[in-house]
């Protein structure tokens, strides 16, 4: 059974790991190895104690990764191409820190609400949690 706080955790958890691969692509020179594999460490376990599979975030252009709790494999899933590559906790990191398996583009609609939230701040007021760098 999935509890609110399971679900609030895995949030944190997925929003983590678009901060680290986000990071490591506007500063590829920083070492991120261990902060990928404390986080994917953490969905691993997440996935263990809910038992069922979750999915880390969705790729670009399309399909998805996920945790299989059952394989205790980390999975590239690309329906369209009846693709499924199955990795071990560490040949993950290593794929996300080479630049496979890119996370999808946050969709148009979220990027209007951010837009319609930057045109509230007032003339002159600087919110810099508010902008995107």
């Amino acid at each position: 059974m999935v509890n609110r706080y399971d679900s609030q955790e895995e949030a944190v958890l997925t929003r983590q790991l678009m901060d680290v691969l986000e990071q490591y692509r506007r500063k590829p020179y920083l070492p991120v190895w261990g902060e990928l594999f404390f986080v994917l460490r953490r969905f691993k376990q997440l996935a263990a104690k809910q038992t069922r599979d979750l999915v880390l975030y969705p790729l670009q252009p399309s399909g998805e990764l996920m945790y299989k709790y059952l394989t205790g494999k980390f999975v590239v899933r690309v329906p369209e191409l009846n693709l499924y590559i199955s990795m071990e906790l560490e040949e993950c990191v290593d794929s996300l820190i080479s630049g496979r398996f890119q996370p999808a583009q946050p969709s148009s609609r979220a990027q209007d609400k951010h837009l319609v939230h930057e045109k509230s701040i007032q003339p002159g007021e600087r919110s810099d949690k508010d902008f995107f760098t």
